[in-house]
């Protein structure tokens, strides 16, 4: 007896089987049968088992289909500009020990003046963005990508110095932590393309260097709890020295360090859980993939959130400067408060990139999850 022909598939089932072993289809049943006689028809290969097509297309509640149409990309942008402009109003300390406040338009230092206005300006192009029928959607999303890259690298400092943060910017160390977001995000996206795994190893070698770089003025690019509570004087250092040395220091000094040291541990995870490419219809690297993915994506916006917790959640050590409690009250505050617009302007300017990089991808490189060839259907 020949082989049995699977009029759905065309897959060839020993004789005698009453079920197609690739697609499951009844081969007794009449309206398949009937399939025989018909024209072929094209059907997508990834309907019939593509590697890795049976895995949620979703990343933190946006899909793959609606990002690259448009849609998301706008709601994306709709949202990260009103979480700017809310950003914008909040007040700036201008005397954190005496709890005095001013707004943005009325910030007297001209260094970082124009940085406050900053969010107001972006937010407002975000909002615009989502709403105006123009430009393509690859031109708005290399809109955001450029703000997100100008935010981050000359932004942020300047906004994180009203806070007790940096006040500068170590530029391998974050263009490593924007890449590896991104091409951690492309992984997730589409798992059977290559350059994203390279990207992300890549990304991870430029983000140790900029760990392990010494620079001058080490003080300058941690948060002030470390000039003010480490125990010995900040001398020329690299971001791994100052994590490893902070062991044995306050614990407002420790848990900054332990969480950059966290970047290192992460970076070789993701590595490892995106390199293997999905090996059956079941992507099961995304179990690791995603969670991976997550932690890497929102690890600078976590960062802030950690910097708002350590200076509210800690006991002020002895001999750090303060001298009554109601001052360590009003100085907790203001740090507080600037701290939590850094979490804001953060994560936008960070999710702004990742997505956006998905769109630019996709555009620059069209065949992109397509990965199987075409099949006739019988």
């Amino acid at each position: 007896m020949p082989p049995i022909t699977c009029p759905i598939c065309s897959n060839r089932n020993p004789p005698g089987d009453l079920r197609c072993l690739k697609c499951g289809a009844d081969l007794t049943d009449p309206d398949v049968l009937a399939m025989a006689a018909a024209e072929p028809v094209p059907m997508p290969a990834s309907g019939l088992g593509d590697l890795g097509q049976l895995s949620s297309d979703k990343f933190l509640g946006v899909s793959r289909e609606t990002l690259l149409e448009g849609g998301a990309l706008r709601i994306v942008s709709l949202v990260g500009g009103i979480a700017l402009i809310l950003a914008f109003l909040i007040p700036i300390p201008k005397d954190p020990y005496q709890s005095k406040w001013w707004m943005a338009w009325s910030v007297g230092k001209p260094f970082a003046k124009w940085a406050f206005w900053f969010p107001l300006l972006f937010g407002a192009a975000g909002v615009a963005l989502a709403f105006l029928p123009k430009p393509d959607r690859w031109i708005r999303a290399i809109i955001l990508a450029a703000m997100s890259l100008f935010g981050i690298l000359f932004l942020m400092p300047r906004l994180a110095a009203a806070g007790g943060g940096y006040r500068q910017m170590m530029p391998l160390f974050a263009l490593g932590l924007v890449a590896a977001a991104c091409a951690m995000t492309l992984r997730v996206y589409f798992p059977l393309e290559r350059p994203p795994r390279i990207a992300i190893i890549v990304a991870t070698a430029v983000t140790i260097v900029g760990l392990a770089l010494p620079m001058a003025k080490a003080g300058e690019v941690m948060p002030f709890e470390f000039s003010v509570f480490h125990g010995g004087a900040l001398k020329d250092a690299s971001l791994l020295g100052l994590a490893s040395d902070s062991f044995d220091e306050d614990m407002m000094v420790r848990l900054i360090g332990l969480y950059t040291m966290l970047v290192m541990v992460l970076f070789a995870g993701a590595s490892a859980a995106a390199w293997p490419v999905p090996g059956g219809v079941w992507d099961k690297t995304s179990f690791v993939v995603r969670p991976v993915t997550w932690a890497v994506v929102l690890y600078w916006p976590m960062q802030k959130a950690v910097l708002v917790f350590n200076i509210t959640g800690w006991t002020a050590p002895k001999g750090s400067g303060f001298r009554a409690a109601k001052q360590v009250s009003n100085f907790s505050n203001a740090i507080m408060i600037t701290r939590t617009r850094m979490v804001l302007v953060t994560a936008v300017f960070v999710l702004w990139a990742v997505f956006s990089a998905v769109v630019i991808y996709k555009h620059f490189r069209p065949g992109a999850g397509a990965s199987v060839k075409t099949t006739e259907v019988g």
